[in-house]
């Protein structure tokens, strides 16, 4: 009969490698949805209004409306496809030297 030894230590190797590759937290589908509207009106009212005292403003927010909606969105989809790149860094806000 085989030591179980060997068999339990090969689960604790894939149960740290699962640890270090952490489940993406999944962005609510109704912020996204409800911030497309938003963006898409800042755009239409700087373009077809002449009342908008600053339309470079209007177009910027929505600009970053959309960018952010873009990063929420993709990070979790994109982030397991950068760890199994190689592509990893550590944070500099935190006291320990782990690397994400």
């Amino acid at each position: 009969m085989p030591p179980k030894s060997s068999s339990l230590q090969n689960d604790k190797v894939d149960d740290q490698v699962q640890l270090k590759i952490a489940r993406p937290r999944v962005p609510s589908t109704f912020l996204l949805a409800s911030l497309a509207p938003v963006a898409s009106w800042l755009i239409l009212r700087a373009l077809l209004s002449s009342s908008v005292a600053l339309p470079a403003l209007y177009i910027s927010l929505a600009f970053s409306i959309i960018g952010g909606v873009a990063v929420i969105w993709l990070t979790p989809r994109l982030g397991r496809a950068f760890v199994h790149a190689g592509l990893k860094g550590k944070d500099l806000l935190k006291d320990r030297d782990e690397v994400v």
